[in-house]
């Protein structure tokens, strides 16, 4: 096998895992290669345009900078640190000369393992590559497929994969060891972790931070108090505990909670505010109304409507479903109650328009009642011991007040996500307007 220098991408991957994997490498390859890993690099700052988070950003910019030969001096290999390796994978570079070996058809974001090779002939078009995408949007970049030779023998696959080697993919975080017990493989992990802890590689300590981080299931805490317990050993209950555990990457930081506890919701203008545009062309010009900048000011914006969501769904309801049938029928949206006099000059359309949303509004009021009720009889049949009478439909379960908290939910775990769509329903109902 040839030289080569081995770049282990360990961003987001708790002290346990990354100790585990780099003494797997050094197994499989020996003193002959070169293992770097990428957190101990000096970071690669990514473009100031990206407005990404630092690890994601940081992560793309160091691979395009190995593909360019900025971060590379020689044969290269990146290999994700989500993974196992059970077997040496061979020599990465054996086969025809080729400049990039990866995965065909998967888009760069999402590449688990590839080899660089600067020698190859066709290495000078890969590098001007690179450096375009690195000039470009983050998300061009991320989804951007290059081509290149197959990877053989170094490309993760799951561990019940037909062709698996001897890497396994743990990138899906079912299919990760050290988050789930029963997770596929889990025993081969298991195995070393209870290894290294007898050796003394991996102390209590590590495993304690990465607990309490997110990175590391509750259950090897468990392990540790009982013996070094095997995970296929371990109670319904220790296992009910991971289940139930919000890992790093799907729980709330300190910071965005921080800034949900903290931030204020803007109350709605008074009636004697300036008027805003009726238009919305566009996200810039929706942006512009509220003075949002940037992508992570559209996130703040997406946080503070699903905080307010949270605390009054039913008035976030009702202002979100009158801000549309607004939008949506070409007049402004409503700031409040008028004066009578005002109310005298209103048109007669509009007057009985108000009166349709009127009894609405109290016909959902009645659907509520009915179902607390329906609710109230439920309780009081299985307290006398009767089987209950079905209710219809039971709108009160699945009535406005679910969507606004669903809603809700979806503004703060994926304030992006919401954001989005909060744009694109206002353009739509404008598109229909017009």
């Amino acid at each position: 096998m040839n030289p080569f220098s081995l770049l282990v991408d360990d961003l987001g991957v708790g002290r346990v895992q990354r100790r585990l994997v780099g003494k797997e490498l050094r197994q499989a390859l020996g003193d002959r290669q070169e293992i770097r890993l990428l957190s101990t690099l000096p970071p690669k700052a990514p473009p100031t345009r990206w407005q990404v988070e630092p690890a994601p950003g940081r992560r793309l910019a160091t691979l395009l900078s190995v593909l360019s030969g900025e971060a590379a001096g020689g044969p290269t290999v990146w290999l994700s640190a989500q993974s196992m390796v059970l077997a040496a994978p061979g020599d990465p570079f054996e086969g025809p000369a080729a400049a990039l070996r990866l995965s065909p058809g998967v888009r760069l974001g999402l590449q688990a393992a590839l080899a660089v090779d600067p020698g190859a002939p066709e290495y000078a078009a890969l590098a001007a590559k690179a450096m375009a995408l690195l000039a470009s949007d983050f998300h061009e970049a991320a989804d951007a497929q290059i081509e290149g030779a197959a990877l053989t023998g170094w490309r993760p696959l799951p561990y019940n994969h037909p062709e698996r080697g001897g890497i396994v993919d743990c990138r899906r975080l079912t299919a990760r060891p050290w988050y789930c017990a029963t997770a596929p493989g889990a025993g081969a992990w298991d195995e070393r972790f209870r290894e290294a802890v007898r050796s003394g590689e991996i102390e209590r300590a590590a495993v304690e931070a990465d607990v309490v981080e997110g990175l590391l299931r509750p259950s090897a805490l468990f392990q540790l108090d009982n013996d070094l317990l095997p995970a296929g050993d371990l109670p319904r209950t220790v296992l009910d505990i991971d289940t139930a555990t919000r890992f790093a990457e799907v729980r709330l930081s300190d910071d965005r909670l921080h800034k949900i506890a903290t931030v204020r919701y803007a109350l709605p203008r008074k009636r004697n505010a300036p008027e805003r545009p009726r238009e919305l062309p566009s996200g810039e010009s929706f942006r512009a109304r509220r003075g949002i900048r940037t992508d992570g000011e559209l996130v703040l914006w997406a946080l503070d409507v699903g905080r307010f969501a949270i605390l009054h769904p039913w008035k976030f309801a009702g202002i979100a479903r009158t801000k549309v049938r607004a939008l949506a029928q070409g007049r402004k949206t409503p700031q409040g109650k008028k004066n009578k006099k005002a109310k005298k000059k209103k048109d007669p359309a509009q007057l009985q328009e108000r009166r349709g949303l009127k009894q609405n509004d109290q016909a959902l009021k009645q659907e509520r009642l009915a179902g607390k009720q329906a609710g109230a009889a439920q309780k009081r049949a299985r307290r006398n011991g009767t089987k209950p009478s079905a209710s219809p439909g039971d709108p009160a379960s699945r009535g406005l007040g679910q969507r606004a908290q669903e809603a809700a939910r979806l503004a703060v775990g994926h304030p992006r996500q919401f954001a989005g769509i909060v744009l694109r329903k206002a353009q739509a109902a404008l598109g229909r307007r017009g």
